[in-house]
């Protein structure tokens, strides 16, 4: 009696729908991400005053050492860029996001046919990466490319529901990898790059 009622509960088991996964919980970083770097996404001479009101300022490059060594390369490429007819420029902010210091670089870059600017969240140092599912979620589409390699998780989306962004990129860097060697840190990035609106004819 009991093996026949173990058999009918084995079959009801078999024929139940799966329970879906959990959803992943929330990531401070990408919602403090989200909600400096998305308003005026095309407007970087906007979006000081956003990053302002969500409580991000203004830092200095050697407030942590692999801040410095990012903004190292950074300003070194825009110095090489102009020879080439590219001006670029830069600034850097500061917020305690999820009890920990998370840095803010927003760049801009100008060149002749294009005019583009990024915005990238950094928290150095982390171990846990933002889960990629969020941004799944949050932007309704699939990674357009996923790269894991050399110590560097990375998703790349088209973003093709907001208009304006050329690719977001969400990535973890490995601590002592080839990534981090090459990139000077290790830990969290998430980044958007938008094709800079262009200004209005006053007339």
């Amino acid at each position: 009696m009991i093996g026949r009622s173990v058999l009918i509960l084995a079959l009801a088991l078999i024929g139940a729908p799966a329970l879906a996964a959990p959803a992943p919980a929330a990531d401070p970083r990408l919602d403090a991400f989200r909600a400096a770097c998305m308003p005026e996404h095309r407007s970087p001479e906007k979006r000081p005053a956003v990053f302002r009101r969500e409580g991000w300022v203004p830092a200095a490059d050697d407030e942590s050492p692999m801040l410095a060594g990012v903004l190292k390369l950074s300003r070194a490429y825009i110095e090489e860029s102009k020879a080439d007819g590219v001006n670029g420029d830069l600034s850097v902010w500061r917020k305690e996001v999820g009890g920990r210091t998370a840095f803010l670089v927003m760049t801009t870059v100008s060149a002749k046919s294009v005019d583009v600017t990024g915005c990238y969240v950094y928290d150095f140092g982390a171990l846990n990466g933002i889960d990629p599912a969020l941004v799944t979620a949050w932007l309704g589409e699939a990674p357009a490319q996923t790269v894991d390699r050399a110590g560097i998780a990375a998703q790349i989306w088209n973003a093709e529901g907001i208009e304006g962004v050329v690719e977001l990129q969400n990535g973890l860097v490995a601590p002592n990898s080839q990534a981090a060697k090459i990139l000077g840190f290790h830990g969290v990035s998430i980044k958007v790059t938008s094709g800079v609106e262009a200004a209005k004819d006053p007339s």
